[in-house]
């Protein structure tokens, strides 16, 4: 018998999963249990505020201590994050990409194990290891996918320095084959995109619903400017974007000016943003036909958070070249958890495949007495009863 534990906590989307035997025992994010969107702010001094809450709830349902864990794997490669220094880049001293902001980063996770450690009151140095983000978001989606073999694609805004990534899936190991580096990312553009039409970072949800009643005509040569479509890629030009930092001039002087928060929504902006959509399933299309050639399978596994894309999705599907596509539910960092845990099984420790995620019902679970006693307690029924009332 066999337990893994995966964590996600060097960004956002805090998360932990537990595996036993290859098979999940139960899987949540942090912001379930901290009621914190996205768990915490991503952040240079965080990166080892832990999952506590969700690791908890991980071993409660097992009924084991964290001392009875075999392994346990962080989604996140701190000696590979080095490599993010002395990019042609506007940073803030202090902040990402600063020599003295990457240091503070790099060292808070060196920490994790000893403050795990620590928390716990169980030294688990040993059975410590650090998995690489983006292969944590490729296996999320291909050790638990129900194909024997596959093509790969994550895709989103920076692992250690990656943006994108290309595997090939088979049995019960990954092999990367390509990768394209920070600052060529397309999480990234949709998050400078998303804040520049007055959102937040976290909106590009709202961005890709803006993007359905614009024309991608209007923008698209704009955008084009500085995000360049190639024959087997893509590249963004960082002068323009200024991804590390508040600043949106470069974008304004080729689409306008910059949308502030309670401004009205105007035509341009859905027009910006359907162009957007556009440019980034043409990316998507491109990547996987060669995708496609270079592993000639036929089968697809989509993670990374522009995989949350569920209309670029639908396109790939469609005018793909691939026959299935199987796309991890939890796309974004939360999924990585899953990743991280099932490297190790299957890649790390060579055990097959047998385990398929085709629900995510491995979270908190209520009975009807735990949701009525806190209905009660909170003295709801009263106030749906008024509401009714008021309504009549």
């Amino acid at each position: 018998m066999a337990y893994i534990l995966g964590i996600n906590h060097a960004y956002h989307e805090s998360s932990a999963c537990l595996v036993k035997d290859g098979s999940i025992v139960a899987v949540a994010e942090e912001e379930r249990f901290n009621r914190k969107k996205h768990a915490k702010p991503a952040r240079i001094d965080n990166p080892d505020e832990l999952p506590v809450n969700t690791i908890n709830f991980c071993l409660e349902k097992a009924g084991i201590a964290l001392a009875e864990v075999d392994y346990i794997a962080s989604s996140f490669s701190p000696a590979k994050r080095l490599r993010n220094r002395g990019f042609d880049d506007l940073v803030i001293e202090g902040d990402w990409g600063s020599q003295g902001g990457e240091t503070i980063f790099y060292e808070k996770l060196q920490q994790v194990p000893q403050k795990l450690s620590d928390i716990y009151g169980v030294d688990v140095k040993r059975k410590f290891h650090w998995i690489g983000h983006h292969a944590s978001h490729a296996g999320s989606a291909y050790f638990v996918s129900p194909f024997e073999e596959a093509a790969i694609l994550v895709v989103d805004g920076i692992g250690e320095i990656e943006s994108t990534t290309l595997y090939k899936g088979e049995g019960n190991k990954i092999k990367r084959l390509k990768s394209i580096n920070y600052p060529h990312s397309l999480g990234f553009l949709w998050e400078k995109l998303s804040e520049f039409l007055g959102f937040t970072e976290y909106d590009a949800c709202k961005v890709m619903g803006l993007a359905s009643y614009g024309n991608p005509n209007k923008y698209y040569d704009k955008l084009r400017q500085f995000v360049k479509v190639n024959t087997r890629d893509f590249n963004v030009d960082n002068t323009v974007a200024r991804f590390r930092v508040n600043d949106h001039s470069g974008l304004e002087q080729i689409l306008g000016g910059k949308r502030e928060p309670h401004d009205e929504l105007e035509e341009r902006h859905a027009d910006i943003a359907a162009a957007l959509q556009r440019i980034t399933e043409e990316i998507l299309l491109k990547l996987v036909h060669n995708l496609y050639k270079s592993t000639g399978s036929s089968n697809l596994c989509l993670a990374g958070g522009v995989a949350l894309n569920c209309v670029a999705n639908s396109v790939l599907k469609e005018k793909g070249p691939f026959e299935n596509i199987y796309i991890q539910p939890a796309a974004h960092d939360a999924g990585t958890a899953i990743g991280a845990a099932y490297f190790i099984w299957n890649h790390h420790l060579g055990n097959p495949r047998s385990f398929v995620m085709d629900h995510v019902y491995f979270g908190p679970e209520y009975s009807q007495e735990e949701i009525k006693q806190v209905l009660d307690k909170n003295k709801l029924k009263d106030l749906v009863i008024k509401s009714k009332e008021e309504n009549k």
